[in-house]
């Protein structure tokens, strides 16, 4: 998790800024407010990996709202190449959650070209052996997991084969 997503201002005693986001659901269209609270060390990690990788948001967010988020993170600045949503993502009923397929991005790549950096244990279900864990982000000013996964990642990006370095 790079942020915190809030939806109003009083569930946060501290937001880096607030975005609007329409919705569509059962043909009415919505404005939705939040507010975003980055975790520390996201901008100076996501420049640090972006000459070395690929960057891929992969979320189970709707897309008009990962866009929105990723635009406040990029903000002049192009760290991802893509941004994949919900419906890319399957869902298993009896967990209540979303579950990731890295497959999607194969053509010229394979699995071993692939880490997933993840919060949730269930993303990385179909794709154990790419799974990189982090604890949640629940608001901690000096939370440095961002910048110890940094340093992990830098070391993984001359592997012929992440799944052998992550396992």
């Amino acid at each position: 998790m790079l942020v915190n997503l809030f939806d109003n201002e009083a569930e946060s005693s501290h937001f880096d800024c607030k975005i609007q986001v329409k919705t569509k659901g059962n043909n009415i269209i919505s404005n939705k407010e939040y507010f975003l609270q980055f975790r520390p060390y996201l901008k100076e990690m996501l420049r640090a990996l972006r000459p070395f990788f690929e960057l891929i948001v992969y979320t189970s967010k709707p897309k008009a709202e990962a866009e929105a988020i990723i635009n406040e993170i990029e903000k002049q600045e192009n760290f991802f190449t893509y941004i994949i949503p919900v419906n890319y993502c399957y869902y298993l009923p009896q967990e209540k959650t979303y579950v990731k397929d890295i497959s999607i991005f194969f053509g010229n790549r394979t699995d071993r070209d692939f880490a997933m950096v993840s919060t949730q244990p269930f993303d990385c279900l179909l794709n154990l052996y790419n799974g990189i864990p982090i604890n949640p982000f629940v608001g901690e000013e000096q939370d440095m997991t961002l910048h110890f996964l940094e340093q992990y990642l830098l070391k993984l990006r001359w592997s012929t084969d992440v799944k052998t370095k992550i396992y």
